[in-house]
């Protein structure tokens, strides 16, 4: 199962949530609902930074001493 988050700019907070695949369709669920017109999806990466915390698409991650969009 693929993970995604998504950023709502009328609620402004990020949410997050997951894929589905239902025969022919493919959804997403998230905790709440979007209020958004335009919502920003950022999918997993599936790599965790040293905290043990998900590292999402369009992340900045520190490599060295240099920093570095994840993807």
């Amino acid at each position: 199962m693929r993970k995604v988050r998504v950023w709502d700019d009328a609620l402004n907070e990020m949410l997050y949530g997951r894929v589905e695949q239902f025969d022919d369709m493919l959804g997403f669920r998230f905790e709440k609902h979007l209020e958004t017109e335009n919502p920003i999806y950022m999918w997993s990466t599936g790599l965790k930074d040293k905290n043990r915390r998900e590292i999402y698409e369009g992340d900045i991650v520190l490599v060295g001493n240099h920093k570095q969009p994840a993807i």
